[in-house]
């Protein structure tokens, strides 16, 4: 069994410093955590060779934040009759 979080729902998220912050619907995603300049990788944190997670989202000024996974505390997810979620 696994808590589902649909990533399209998340609207707000709490980071390490204790802070909710309200996102764009549909902005937030995970996926492996590296740097790129000019289309190439400079920086890609392996452990056990598997890349680490990390986090996007665009907050409400525009803003794309970016960060390791394990800096998320908590999600608020959008719930509406449409969505069921």
């Amino acid at each position: 069994m696994s808590l589902e979080i649909n990533e399209t729902l998340v609207c707000e998220v709490l980071l390490n410093d204790n802070k909710w912050y309200e996102i764009m619907l549909g902005s937030f995603y995970i996926d492996a955590y590296e740097f790129q300049a000019d289309g190439y990788t400079v920086h890609f944190n392996m452990e056990n060779n598997s890349p680490h997670n990390g986090f996007s989202f665009t907050d409400k000024n525009n803003v794309r934040v970016c960060g390791p996974l394990s800096s998320l505390h908590a999600f608020k997810l959008r719930v509406d009759k449409e969505t069921k979620a």
